[in-house]
């Protein structure tokens, strides 16, 4: 098009081939030219002409001929004319993608098109779109609206510059950078059909993943099967590649994938979807895309969607634990045989430390990943022989599955049974093998049976309709009375199997097979000394079986204490990076290994140990596709490690160790929130726990205070459950509750947490323990008066936890003590629900007059969200109900915008209390949609609660077909109401 609009002038045109031809870069040649002799006008003339190709109105494509003929608010009429348009089959699904009700991605889209397109099938699929172009520097915050947000970076083809050149691609835009970054860190972001061309998408790509404390996850598609990733894209690129934050995919036609994929989400009215397998094109298999279908449930009413696709986890990063790799393999071929062929739907591995367990359990995984079996997903979980960590797991298992990292904040407070119905639930059409390792701490010793969560977590998979597996691995004997649960109990491997292992392992030529039968009678076929014997005489020069022998028989005790002999055989630098790992929580890189342990080794002699204790077995390997490997010690190992050194001396590595966690938390001090991916979240724990090795407690109460509202808020209470119980149970109460500042915050949080979990006896033991802290009545006294009261007010005992709050009020103020600790919030709350309204509304308007309190409510600028929520609550209670329903709506726009890990917790109540509101003044149907869409918050998470919910939408007497038409509504008419766009009453 630009040629042509040279070819009456022949010194141009001439100028402008030979310009063209000398470029590595036709089309930014062409528009360097074009800017050069004609001027931005005419560049954005030949955009306008070309996005006017895709338009079906050949009768008015002449008023472009000359660009000046038609006006802005022509071309905004013709744009609008939504069936007017040409969409590509991947554009055209993409709309239709974004426009699915229950779609969890695809809410931003960055385009570096000038096209209408996107925008346009978004709308004619029903959806809401909106834009925000910038051919300059700016932000895309710059507006917000409902719907999807489509990002135009380069400009737009009407009412903007077009940008093509690499001056303007290359533009300082600061803000516009800063934005992005702001908008992309921690998301999962998928280029398709994108160049990367230098301009300020790449910029700001290069340097995310580049970044250390940013967690972006890349998936960068190509076209072709077999793509070439030129020196460019690589350097932008290969921090992040290095890192494991960016997955490359060849072979993906938009045109086919945008098509499949939405196959998979549309609504379950489709009683089959394909799945995409992603792992297939990841190799370029571009013919092998569809798999099986996967039957999706019947639906209960319209908002229940259960389409699960594979494809989802296969293309997200793996999101697990990782179990361990598998160098030699013998022993247990009839335990992996009777697996495959067996129907049971648990299983569980049982026997005495180095047996084999995880490692079958592995193998096992393996052949799924192989195709082999019946099953096409695994999950792992390492539950680390402790307590408090199957229901985290439980929790990260669900969220994996779901995509939703919104859940895991009300998971938190569901009961067990309701957590285990979720997975469930979610997890019914899945074949998947979910993996629970290590879980010693949930075993009844002489029932044999699990207990708590886990034991009711085995009764009904097994006896669900479920399509996966569960596996558990533990020490302790396990038996259940059913056929849908089958027990594993590994004892030693026998002299044939043991045989093979030295085969595997070194030479028979260098071990007599006597020598390996007196090998197998000493350890009595222990599959984990005999691995590492074999290793030791195959790999460590000078080594025989028969020395080794020798000195078993000259130890002590009924086993040979294998790892004794071979730490005698170490070097020293081998032994440095052992302790070190020994001290370490969980599994780490390589990278981060050799930080660890840099104040005692340097970069070549770590490198050397590392490969030596691999060698030899005693570092476990736990590999991923595209992900540094992990490095960690076998839990015999570590027990060995930590057991020859006493406290004293393990201190030392145990500060080296800290002093690099101090470093990394405070590389990720500025990012500490509810959004941070568990992971990087746990290094406080982690290093809450190394405090507590190191007898560091005040340090430990510093970490775990500041960390608190990032883990609870987050969603993962366990895990901070986990480590407080660890902290209190280390430390004099007495002493530390008068020299440790934060005991008290953190002994508050530990009991709010435990009581949203239902542990009544253990806050009950928790607060005797706390009132003995406290022998006259301090300003601590009101601390402890609040927590009282507002344990009260979670038991919903009010009159109790008006007594307490009212006692530390009445403390604070006859005393003038100078504290912050103040009982008046939780007062207020037990008085709104203790049938006292009016005082509590009193304290919420904090002595603003209710009148000037209503001005705000239509303020858009007012962003205190609890506190017109709870003024709302207050006036409903009080009788003043369509006053409370202004201040409801104030509260619930503001909860849409809200980022905290409780948005969707506060939406429920949101959702709820308006409905009741409604209730109360007749409005049936107006009711009913916002507990239609309270239901659908709650139907994933909570189902005990969205039945309930359900039960109020059918007990209102609207009738099932009414009810119907309105679940296919009620989306549209709460979000309308909630942003302004109906009447309030």
């Amino acid at each position: 098009m630009i040629r042509g609009m040279f070819e009456a002038n022949p010194r141009l045109l001439e100028k402008f081939d030979q310009q063209i031809k000398l470029s590595q870069n036709p089309y930014q040649a062409a528009f360097k030219f074009l800017n050069g002799i004609r001027g931005q006008d005419a560049a954005n003339l030949v955009i306008r002409q070309a996005v006017w190709m895709a338009h079906k109105g050949s009768s008015t494509s002449s008023l472009l001929s000359n660009g000046s003929e038609i006006s802005e608010t022509q071309l905004g009429q013709l744009e609008n004319d939504l069936n007017a348009w040409n969409l590509s089959p991947g554009v055209d699904a993409l709309g239709k993608i974004s426009s699915l009700q229950e779609n969890n991605f695809c809410n931003t889209i960055i385009t570096s098109n000038f096209d209408p397109l996107i925008e346009v099938s978004i709308r004619k699929a029903g959806g809401v779109a909106w834009q925000t172009i910038l051919h300059s520097d700016g932000s895309v915050n710059q507006s917000k609206a409902s719907g999807t947000q489509i990002i135009h970076i380069h400009g737009y083809w009407r009412g903007s510059d077009t940008l093509h050149t690499s001056t303007q691609l290359l533009q300082r835009r600061p803000v516009l950078k800063n934005s992005l970054i702001g908008t992309l860190s921690h998301k999962l972001l998928v280029f398709i059909g994108y160049g990367g061309w230098d301009d300020i998408l790449m910029e700001t790509l290069s340097n995310l993943v580049n970044n250390q404390s940013a967690y972006p996850d890349v998936i960068w598609t190509f076209f072709n099967d077999i793509p070439t990733v030129n020196e460019r894209l690589d350097a932008s690129l290969r921090g992040g590649l290095d890192r494991g934050r960016v997955t490359m995919y060849a072979g993906i036609d938009c045109h086919k994938f945008f098509p499949q994929l939405l196959g998979q989400l549309k609504p379950p009215e489709i009683h089959s979807v394909s799945v995409l397998d992603l792992s297939k094109v990841a190799q370029g298999d571009h013919n092998s895309t569809l798999g099986d279908p996967v039957p999706v449930k019947s639906v209960d009413h319209p908002n229940d969607r259960r389409a699960l696709s594979i494809a989802h986890l296969r293309a997200r990063r793996v999101d697990c634990d990782r179990p361990p790799n598998i160098e030699a393999w013998v022993g247990r071929d009839a335990e992996l045989r009777s697996l495959d062929v067996s129907d049971a739907k648990v299983v569980a591995i049982c026997g005495i430390g180095g047996q084999g367990k995880s490692v079958l359990a592995s193998k096992y995984l393996k052949n799924v990943e192989a195709n082999e079996t019946a099953y096409s997903f695994w999950d792992w979980r390492d539950c680390k022989e402790e307590g408090d960590r199957i229901r985290t797991q439980l929790i990260a298992l669900i969220e994996r599955i779901t995509g939703d990292q919104s859940i895991r904040s009300m998971l938190h407070v569901s009961s067990e049974v309701e957590l285990i119905e979720v997975f469930l639930d979610i997890s019914s059409e899945l074949p998947g093998v979910f993996v629970f390792d290590n879980v010693d701490n949930y075993v009844d010793l002489e029932k044999g049976l699990f207990v708590g969560l886990l034991d009711t977590l085995v009764r009904k998979f097994s006896s669900s309709n479920a399509k996966g597996r569960l596996i558990v691995t533990c020490r302790p004997q396990i038996q259940y009375d059913s056929s849908a649960v089958i027990t594993f109990n590994l004892s030693g491997i026998d002299i044939d199997e043991t045989i093979d292992l030295f085969r595997q392992r070194s030479s028979l030529s260098i071990c007599h097979v006597d020598d390996i039968k007196s090998a197998h009678e000493i350890t009595k076929g222990h599959a984990f000394w005999l691995d590492l014997i074999a290793v030791q005489v195959g790999r460590v020069p000078g080594v025989t079986l028969k020395h080794l022998l020798e000195d078993f028989r000259r130890g002590r005790g009924d086993s040979p204490d294998v790892l004794s002999s071979i730490w005698k055989r170490l070097s020293d630098r081998e032994k440095v990076l052992l302790r070190s790992m020994a001290e370490i929580v969980q599994p780490e890189t390589e990278n981060m290994l050799d930080k660890l342990v840099s104040q005692k080794l340097n970069y070549q002699k770590f490198k050397k140990a590392i490969k030596a204790l691999i060698q030899l077995n005693l570092v476990v390997v736990k590999r991923e596709n595209n992900a540094p490997d992990l490095y960690d010690l076998h839990p015999l190992v570590r027990q060995f490690v930590r057991k020859s050194f006493d406290k004293p001396e393990r201190a030392t590595y145990i500060q080296f160790v800290l002093a690099q966690y101090t470093v990394i938390i405070k590389n990720m001090g500025s990012i500490l929130g509810v959004h941070l991916p568990a992971p990087m979240i746990e290094r406080w724990s982690q290093k809450v726990e190394l405090e507590v090795e190191a007898g560091l407690y005040e340090d430990a109460f510093g970490t775990l205070s500041k960390a608190g509202n990032a883990l609870v808020g987050g969603g993962h209470v366990e895990e901070f459950i986990r480590v407080a119980r660890k902290l209190f149970e280390s430390v004099d109460w007495v002493s530390a509750s008068s020299k440790v500042s934060q005991f008290d915050q953190v002994l508050a949080r530990l009991i709010n947490c435990l009581q949203l979990l239902g542990e009544v006896e253990d806050v009950d033991d928790l607060m005797r323990r706390y009132e003995q802290t406290i022998p006259t009545k301090t300003a601590r006294y009101i601390g402890y008066c609040n927590v009282r009261c507002h344990l009260h007010w979670l038991r919903e005992e009010f009159s109790e936890a008006i007594k307490w709050g009212e006692k530390g009020v009445k403390l604070k103020t006859e005393s003038d003590v100078d504290t912050d600790i103040d009982c008046g919030h939780n007062l207020a709350l037990a008085k709104r629900d203790g049938g006292n309204p009016k005082e509590a509304l009193a304290f919420f308007l904090k002595d603003v007059p209710l009148q000037e309190a209503e001005i705000l409510a239509d303020d858009t600028n007012s962003k205190d969200g609890p506190f017109f929520g709870n003024i709302g609550r207050c006036l409903y209670l009080i009788g003043d109900v369509k006053l409370a329903i202004k201040f409801y709506r104030r509260s619930a726009r503001i909860i849409e915008d809200d980022e905290s890990a409780s948005r969707r917790e506060n939406q429920c109540y949101a959702r709820q209390w308006i409905a009741e509101a409604f209730l109360a003044l007749g409005r049936a149907e107006r009711a009913a949609v916002f507990f239609m869409e309270c239901e659908r918050l709650l139907h994933d998470i909570a189902p005990y609660k969205s039945r309930k919910i359900r039960q109020k939408i059918y007990d209102i007497g609207l009738g099932i077909s009414r009810i119907e038409i309105l679940y296919g509504e009620s989306g549209k008419i709460v979000d309308d109401w909630i942003y302004g766009k109906s009447a309030l009453l």
